[in-house]
């Protein structure tokens, strides 16, 4: 079988923007693993990471070849935190709407992202579970 190093990537010409979002729970070097394989395969963009677990300093410990980071730190003793990484060479910009001291109990985020001359606007939410004060229908 002939391969090139483009076969294990069929969604690289397209103009569309390939997001993974995960619940990871904390993050160890087992899921780290498991994600860098679907990264590979999936040819992903921008992942997002809920209850990342992660604060400025131990993001150092933690790299993800060809992406650039954003980070909503971990809040609380119990996994909280949001990990955003963009593909280098994609035009990004990170927003903090809220995190789970804010009003609504929520962490969420917003990214804009230009691929292609294309913008996506891009969220990432985590309420945790029994979270009443959270209600997106308003």
């Amino acid at each position: 079988m002939h391969s090139s190093s483009g076969a294990n990537r069929p969604f690289k010409d397209q103009q569309w923007l390939r997001i993974l979002q995960w619940n990871a729970g904390g993050f160890s070097h087992e899921k780290r693993t498991q994600l860098m394989s679907i990264l590979i395969s999936q040819d992903t963009d921008v992942f997002i990471i809920v209850e990342a677990n992660l604060s400025h300093d131990s993001l150092k410990l933690h790299t993800f070849g060809p992406y650039c980071t954003k980070i909503l730190p971990k809040s609380r003793r119990i996994a909280s935190g949001i990990l955003v990484r963009v593909r280098k060479g994609l035009i990004s910009d990170f927003h903090e709407i809220s995190n789970l001291s804010s009003y609504n109990g929520a962490e969420i985020i917003k990214l804009d992202v230009w691929k292609r001359n294309r913008h996506f606007k891009v969220y990432g939410c985590y309420s945790p579970p029994g979270n009443t004060k959270l209600d997106l229908a308003s």
